[in-house]
């Protein structure tokens, strides 16, 4: 399956323009798939989302007037099962250094679509510059935003993406790893309800969320303590964040 999606991904990219799009504005340092496929939840009718980040030309960013770049190249296919979201390494970093959690596991996510000769330098620098406990609010207010009816997921599907990413939270401030697969997060930190609730959507059969209230306040509650006994950083490591950025231009 994961061949699949890859491959299908690829074909779909080029088929589109997509690449050509995104090559006239600098060279994508790495393309991978997100969303219900990265997580490990798709189903045959989820659309594929596809993330990642490009580097513009260093010119642009010189002399007296500087040329526009665009912070995150988007596109979206007719059928909208296609939905593309790249930044710009500049913006990026500076993103992930706000704390914004979804773009720190975009470099570690199995479903590699490209990745240049820079790719393994990005992914290292935002695994050990780029994480610390900024990413708490993330990881603790989504979930609680999606029990609380506050974004579009809903239903079984909802809490399959909240449980996700309370436990890539716990994952990240118990252990300091980025992992994004719900059925590797399950299993690595012991929580069995998650195959029940994809077994459940995966058979449609009623689903009544009051079961699975009591899981959630405990991992509500595990990710709590996670952060207050994580060994993470305050604030990522903005120096070494912005030298590698500052070396990086040099090469373009």
């Amino acid at each position: 399956m994961t061949d699949k999606i890859i491959h299908q991904a690829a074909k779909r990219l080029k088929s589109e323009g997509v690449v050509e799009k995104l090559t006239k504005l600098g060279k994508p340092l790495f393309l991978v798939i997100s969303g219900s496929h990265g997580f490990g939840y798709a189903s045959e009718s989820s659309d594929v989302d596809v993330r990642g980040v490009y580097i513009a030309p260093t010119k642009k960013f010189l002399g007296m007037r500087r040329i526009a770049t665009e912070p995150t190249f988007e596109y979206m296919s007719q059928d909208r099962m296609l939905d593309v979201s790249v930044d710009e390494v500049g913006h990026y970093i500076n993103v992930v250094e706000r704390s914004n959690g979804e773009r720190v596991e975009w470099p570690s996510s199995r479903l590699l679509l490209a990745a240049s000769p820079e790719y393994i330098e990005l992914r290292d620098i935002i695994n050990s510059a780029g994480l610390s406990k900024r990413q708490a609010g993330y990881y603790v207010h989504l979930p609680r935003d999606i029990r609380a009816g506050k974004k579009p997921a809903k239903g079984i599907k909802g809490d399959i993406y909240a449980m996700r990413t309370y436990l890539a939270g716990i994952m990240l401030f118990e252990q300091g790893r980025i992992m994004s697969d719900i059925s590797d997060l399950g299993r690595e930190l012991d929580v069995p309800t998650v195959d029940e609730l994809i077994n459940l959507k995966k058979q449609g059969t009623e689903y009544d969320p009051r079961k699975f209230e009591r899981v959630f306040n405990e991992l509500d509650s595990r990710l709590i303590r996670a952060i207050e006994n994580s060994s993470l950083p305050d604030r990522p490591d903005i120096d070494k964040l912005n030298k590698y950025l500052v070396e990086l231009r040099k090469q373009y």
